[in-house]
């Protein structure tokens, strides 16, 4: 992998959403080993006829490049993948945005002791 993209982390995980009653239900990821190809390597799926010229055109076309599970030389999992912006670290840049709690930042030593669970007041 090294040689033509980056290692990466893969998470497969499915989920349900069922409509009447509206529920959603989430299996546990499978954590695998990956790569994610830089585009100028993309040729290297195409030479071991992992994709054909149409495929990685049509992955090309958006800017997108291929990932994979497993090995080059074994039958690997190949998809066609794109950069995604908008999910990097986004919790950081703007909490307000970022629905992992209410967007406030808790004062240094407020961490714990200013929580329910904690004999503290919830941060309000």
């Amino acid at each position: 992998c090294m040689a033509n993209g980056y290692s990466s982390m893969v998470f497969d995980q499915r989920i349900f959403v069922s409509f009447n009653p509206f529920n959603v239900f989430v299996t546990s990821p499978e954590v695998k080993p990956g790569c994610v190809l830089r585009q100028a390597n993309v040729q290297e799926l195409e030479k071991r006829k992992l994709v054909t010229r149409s495929e990685a055109d049509t992955c090309r076309k958006g800017m997108n490049t291929f990932a994979y599970v497993g090995s080059l030389d074994d039958k690997p999992e190949v998809s066609c993948v794109y950069h995604s912006e908008e999910a990097e670290n986004q919790f950081m840049l703007d909490p307000k945005r970022s629905n992992l709690g209410d967007g406030t930042r808790p004062k240094p030593g407020d961490e714990l002791t200013n929580q329910p669970a904690f004999g503290g007041g919830g941060g309000q």
